[in-house]
């Protein structure tokens, strides 16, 4: 099958234009123009996820996360504290894999992926925060306010992985 050169041509330059899209909003982050949030997709051995609640709808789930805080070294210090205050699960640096960054809703968004090798329940989560924390399907975090970043997640781990 010959392909068309000017397609071949055309997904390259939507490639550069990303690619200098995100360059730009990199800009803007480092300038503090744009505040850095980032989720976390930990995954069982059943291929489920841990969706959380957001704090005022406990239907509404979405994928751990939220903001940086000054006080955060780095996206994946960000990371690890989230993860920690939502859930009370607590994993070391090298267990997180960034998977995707990007500008996002306002923000620039940064995603890991924790892969966790055991096939834990609900009875894990230990938090003091006024939500709902629950391993689920991708379907759970699809129907949620945060829908079609998540599908972007998902289709990234994809990627990596076989799900």
């Amino acid at each position: 099958m010959v392909q068309n050169p000017f397609l071949k041509r055309y997904n390259g330059m939507n490639d550069r234009l990303e690619e200098l899209q995100n360059s730009y909003d990199n800009y803007k982050r480092l300038k503090g123009e744009v505040p850095l949030a980032v989720s976390i997709v930990v995954m069982n051995t059943r291929n489920e996820i841990i969706c959380v609640s957001r704090k005022d709808d406990h239907t509404d789930f979405g994928l751990v996360g939220g903001k940086v805080d000054p006080e955060d070294k780095d996206t994946l210090d960000a990371s690890i504290r989230e993860l920690f205050e939502e859930t009370g699960l607590l994993y070391e640096r090298d267990k997180f894999i960034k998977i995707y960054q990007g500008n996002h809703m306002d923000y620039w968004q940064v995603t890991y992926f924790v892969n966790v090798i055991s096939d834990m329940d609900d009875s894990v989560f230990k938090h003091d925060e006024p939500h709902v924390v629950k391993w689920s399907n991708w379907q759970t975090v699809f129907d949620g306010s945060f829908g079609e970043y998540n599908r972007i997640i998902k289709d990234r781990i994809k990627k990596l992985i076989n799900v």
